[in-house]
């Protein structure tokens, strides 16, 4: 039976001599009820109507609602939007959100969350703690609820990042073509703290040398097969060889660049010696001071880090102009003067800062003002 201004999944009961909107949280076997009491009789007849008489659909003592474990959540005030379904948009979605999001499948964060997701907000950090989910957890776990819930953007930035980072880690264990589906199940492991580093490290080590006494994860094995994953495999492939050779820069190459050599490299053995080749060229186009065909972006950029680390105390921005120039002068001295006057310029504290000790040690230790 559904009431005015409230939805359909909604019952209106009277506990312990109190009128209370009853949602059911979805999926919950037997079912946990959330309770929210009517403050006003006013707010009570609006749901059913002027001078018609109110029915509940059950009646329970204080006792009985809580041996039935219902869960109390304030009053109706505390509700957004009566009018729509708190759980329409949550529950189609908590399928998809358990793959990076564990938690959620647990009864006690479950019920946390549906009480925050009717009240219109998120859950506080201390709401977070007090769960089940994050008392039998391990610390890295913990660590990436916490990111999650502080920061989601961060979180999914970091989980694309290291399955990035994890393939070429695979690679250089010896696992020549790791199939996409392994790589990222081994990387989501590490980034969800239910993987050390160390667990990583033997399972690369057993998948890649069968002989390594190391049992490899049984869960893992259905992943080693190659799969459709094997169009991805080649796309990072050409990825990471035109970041390699030609900078974060010049080697961002658009959707349909990428997927060009993809093809070339999933249709033609020497793909990936075609690919090199036409990087070689794109490198000494860009960077024509540095004769040697055979040195890559990251060969040319390390020094240059390197320094401009040292000069200004912080790790350079390398889609930044300033960082191209300093490669393509290719000079210490000029790089040096470039760093401090650009220093001063943006305000970069290190540059200020031994500008201002030169200045000391050649006023002999003292600056005095002049005053006259």
């Amino acid at each position: 039976m559904a009431w005015n201004g409230l939805p359909d999944v909604a019952q209106i009961w009277m506990v312990d001599g109190k009128a209370s909107v009853i949602f059911t949280i979805p999926g919950t076997k037997p079912p946990v009820f959330m309770r929210w009491t009517v403050p006003r009789k006013a707010d009570l007849e609006s749901f059913f109507g002027p001078d018609v008489p109110i029915k509940y659909s059950k009646t329970l003592t204080a006792a009985q609602w809580k041996a039935m474990g219902g869960l109390n959540f304030g009053t109706t005030d505390e509700i957004p939007d009566i009018t729509e379904n708190p759980f329409a948009s949550w529950t189609q979605t908590m399928a998809t959100e358990a793959k990076v999001q564990p938690w959620i499948l647990d009864a006690d964060y479950r019920n946390k969350i549906a009480e925050a997701t009717i009240e219109g907000r998120g859950l506080t950090e201390a709401e977070i703690q007090t769960t089940t989910w994050w008392r039998t957890h391990n610390e890295g776990e913990r660590a990436w609820m916490k990111l999650y819930h502080g920061d989601r953007k961060t979180a999914l930035q970091r989980l694309a990042d290291n399955r990035i980072t994890t393939r070429q880690q695979l690679r250089d264990a010896g696992i020549e073509n790791p199939p996409a589906a392994l790589i990222n199940e081994m990387a989501d492991r590490v980034t969800k703290g239910t993987w050390t580093v160390a667990q990583f490290s033997a399972q690369a080590k057993a998948i890649a040398d069968p002989f390594s006494g190391i049992v490899v994860d049984a869960t893992l094995l259905p992943l080693l097969k190659p799969t459709q994953g094997t169009t991805m495999d080649q796309t990072l492939d050409v990825r990471e060889l035109a970041t390699r050779w030609l900078g974060p820069v010049h080697g961002g190459w658009t959707d349909a660049e990428v997927n060009k050599w993809a093809g070339v490299m999933r249709n033609d053995a020497d793909g990936e010696e075609r690919l090199t080749a036409y990087l070689k060229t794109q490198r000494k186009a860009l960077f024509p001071e540095y004769e040697d065909v055979n040195l890559t972006y990251d060969d040319i950029a390390a020094p240059w880090r390197n320094f401009m680390s040292s000069q200004w105390g912080q790790t350079p921005d390398e889609m930044d102009p300033l960082f191209s120039k300093l490669i393509k002068q290719n000079d210490l001295q000029m790089n040096g003067e470039l760093l401090r006057r650009e220093g001063f310029t943006r305000g970069i504290g290190k540059v200020q800062q031994d500008a201002q000790t030169e200045m000391l040690s050649s006023a002999g230790g003292v600056l005095r003002r002049a005053i006259g």
